[in-house]
């Protein structure tokens, strides 16, 4: 509050000194107030700070320096959009071109400008985007190194709900699951994304929401279907009951209604890379542009 209490100060300290100005004659009442304030206080704004305060130092909650502090690392650790990117995402977005052109195609999933479009502004993404950014994100697991993922598509979960795994049994008939580090299962319940995760060699189901919310009933499916599919696989499902079943907590939310997407593919792109997940709310901008060039070039940017 001091630190607010003190930008207050300057302000009042800036608008007597503009009076005093105007009554001496130093300047007239035609001239521009930025350009007054700029010619005869330029001084006096140099005081100012230049960072606004964010909401979290006003509740309280940490100080402005570290605040500060976090947002040179997020600038520090984000990849620059150069003017090329910018170029290609402009084109993509382009209201005077045909919103049915298809921009990207791999997959057996066709990315057209309308799809393109769900990463724009304040818009929730669509299966499509879902899909094929997943699909990504397995195709780079697939270098050396790297943790070995497979990704369900938006329609799994839905299926398995409605039809249990004897509707699902086939579309893992040329994958071993219990092989993978790490299974990704968006959730897609009303107008609302999420994500759960599958990790068979750390014997962990979990559930990921950027709104805080628990479902334990979708980590109970999961685990009626990893045992089932064990089962089919013969593979011994004993350890199953000792598997452990997560709501994860401490993780970045949103504090919008329409990011819910954007945050349940960034889960997936760090958990896919055993990465700690530092992106925050105001990175969303970002990452909606970064993943439309990501998505239309076929290509991850490396962290």
């Amino acid at each position: 509050m001091s630190e607010l209490r003190e930008r207050t100060r300057l302000r009042l300290r800036l608008k007597t000194k503009q009076q005093e100005a105007l009554r001496a004659g130093q300047v007239t009442t035609r001239e521009p107030r930025r350009s007054l304030r700029r010619r005869s206080w330029e001084s006096d704004l140099k005081e100012l700070p230049t960072d606004r305060l964010p909401l979290e130092t006003i509740n309280g909650n940490t100080s402005a320096k570290r605040a500060q502090k976090d947002e040179t690392k997020v600038t520090r650790r984000l990849h620059k959009i150069t003017a090329e990117m910018q170029t290609l995402i402009d084109y993509a977005l382009d209201n005077c071109l045909d919103d049915d052109q298809v921009l990207c195609n791999a997959f057996n999933i066709s990315i057209t400008r309308r799809d393109i479009k769900t990463l724009a502004d304040c818009n929730w993404l669509n299966d499509q985007i879902v899909n094929f950014y997943l699909s990504l994100i397995v195709e780079r697991s697939q270098s050396d190194g790297r943790p070995k993922v497979f990704a369900f598509n938006t329609l799994f979960y839905p299926k398995l709900i409605s039809s249990g795994y004897a509707a699902l049994e086939r579309w893992t008939k040329d994958v071993d699951l219990f092989e993978k580090d790490v299974i990704l299962v968006p959730v897609h319940s009303g107008c609302h994304w999420s994500l759960a995760t599958i990790c068979p060699q750390e014997k962990t189901i979990q559930y990921y929401d950027s709104q805080g919310r628990s479902d334990m009933v979708c980590l109970y499916n999961l685990k009626k279907y990893i045992v089932a599919e064990g089962e089919a696989k013969n593979k011994s499902v004993t350890w199953a009951e000792q598997w452990k079943l997560e709501c994860a907590e401490n993780i970045p939310q949103q504090v919008n209604f329409y990011d819910c997407g954007m945050f349940t593919l960034q889960y997936a792109e760090h958990i896919s890379r055993k990465c700690k997940m530092s992106f925050k709310q105001k990175d969303m901008p970002y990452y909606r542009r970064r993943m439309m060039y990501e998505i239309i070039t076929r290509t991850l940017i490396s962290p």
